[in-house]
C-alpha cells in the first residue's frame, strides 16, 4: 500500500515515525550513560596516573582499626567520623579480610559524589542551552 499524498508506503512512514520517536530516547540514554560512565573513567584514569593512596594518616589509622591490624579483632565502635559505617566495615573485614573495604567505601563515596555532580552539571547546562 502506498500513501497517495506522499507517495510512500505506510510501512516506511511507520519506520520514520518510530525513528523520530526513538531519537529522544537514544539521546536520553546517552545522557544517562555519561552520568554513570564519566565519573568511573575519571576515577580509573586518576588511579592509573597518580596511584591510590590515603590523603592523611587518619584514613590509614581508621583502615587499620576497622581491619583489625592494630587490635585483636576488627573494631566496629569507631565514634570519630563514621559511627554507623564502622560496624559494617568491621563485619566485612571479618568476612573477607583481604579486600580493602575502607578504600572501597571511600572510592564508592567519591564515585557517588562525582556522579551527582555530573548529573547536576548536565541538568544546568541543558537549562542554559534551551
Amino acid at each position: 500500500m502506498s500513501n497517495s499524498y506522499y507517495g510512500t508506503s505506510s510501512r516506511s512512514s511507520a519506520r520514520a515515525k518510530a525513528r523520530a520517536l526513538a531519537a529522544p530516547e537514544r539521546e536520553e540514554r546517552w545522557r544517562r550513560g555519561i552520568i554513570y560512565l564519566l565519573p568511573a573513567v575519571l576515577i580509573i584514569v586518576t588511579a592509573v596516573v597518580t596511584g591510590c593512596y590515603f590523603e592523611n594518616a587518619d584514613d590509614l589509622i581508621l583502615a587499620l582499626l576497622t581491619r583489625g591490624n592494630l587490635t585483636a579483632q576488627p573494631v566496629g565502635a569507631l565514634h570519630v567520623g563514621m559511627y554507623g559505617l564502622s560496624y559494617l566495615l568491621a563485619g566485612l573485614y571479618g568476612i573477607l579480610p583481604k579486600v580493602p573495604w575502607y578504600a572501597v567505601l571511600l572510592y564508592s563515596a567519591l564515585y557517588l559524589a562525582l556522579m551527582l555532580h555530573t548529573a547536576l552539571l548536565q541538568r544546568l547546562t541543558r537549562r542554559l542551552l534551551t
